[in-house]
């Protein structure tokens, strides 16, 4: 069967949420949520060129348009080799949260030297809107003891069930039509001798994802298989591929990594962070 998409998710809750109850009332909030640029453009071939400048700015918003030019070849984001990666590697580097800010490194076009800049990310590059439901005891009941209906407990509970997974911890309900790429929360740097892949290793986990829990990948690791297929004769292409799967968040990859000398299995959900 086809996966429940997020926007399906919303609706269903919206019918399990009834807005009129005797000893509660239904709140909501609705919040902008997105992903951002840093105001420049680069080329889709490598190696990847700066194509245009509108607006980058620093952490305190100064201009650093100056700074760069036309021309200036994308070496790395936050340290990580880029020169010759896929441009769909580069947009997950770059773009994220509202007022967080990225390091860029590039080689100047004239002279050869690197440069490396802090730019804020600022410029919308999909946003979308978020609806947040809760229920809150009416003023009038507040301190008294309440008797509820066992239709209304079981009705509760499966608003519990679609938004927590088995762990009970909160699902992520945002839709694939709003984030197009999934991410499993880690980035990698990979050698290669022209297209295949010699060895693909974990540089950076972004704290607090999926990939940063027990059953998930740490600094140093070594990709050795994604979904049980081996990943050395694969190109980046490929293995971008997979991890990304579906874009369905929430879905899992299944990873073996060499971990100190032994290989480990590990599991963890495509997410929307970067």
């Amino acid at each position: 069967t086809a996966p429940i998409t997020a926007s399906e998710e919303m609706e269903n809750l919206h019918v399990l949420m009834p807005e009129i109850m005797e000893a509660l009332v239904l709140k909501q909030k609705w919040e902008s949520e997105g992903l951002y640029g840093v105001g420049m453009l680069v080329s889709d071939a490598v190696p990847h060129v700066v194509q245009e400048i509108t607006q980058l700015l620093d952490p305190q918003r100064r201009n650093l348009g100056k700074e760069l030019s036309i021309g200036d070849t994308l070496c790395s984001v936050e340290d990580y080799p880029v020169e010759w990666a896929n441009i769909d590697t580069i947009e997950q580097l770059v773009v994220g949260e509202l007022g967080s800010s990225v390091q860029l490194t590039f080689r100047k076009k004239n002279t050869r030297d690197l440069l490396t800049i802090t730019a804020l990310r600022h410029r919308p590059v999909r946003v979308w809107e978020r609806c947040e439901r809760w229920y809150e005891v009416k003023d009038e009941y507040l301190g008294h003891d309440l008797r509820v209906d066992a239709g209304v407990v079981a009705k509760l509970e499966e608003i519990r069930r679609r938004m927590a997974d088995g762990d009970g911890k909160l699902r992520d309900l945002l839709s694939d039509s709003n984030h197009v790429q999934t991410t499993l929360g880690f980035r990698v740097v990979l050698t290669s001798d022209d297209s295949p892949i010699n060895s693909c290793v974990v540089k950076h986990v972004i704290p607090g994802s999926c990939a940063d829990q027990v059953m998930g990948v740490k600094p140093g690791d070594e990709i050795l298989e994604v979904n049980g297929q081996a990943v050395r004769s694969w190109d980046e292409k490929k293995l971008l591929e997979s991890f990304r799967g579906s874009d369905v968040i929430g879905t899992k990859c299944a990873l073996t990594v060499l971990r100190d000398g032994k290989e480990v299995e590990a599991e963890v959900a495509r997410t929307n962070a970067f």
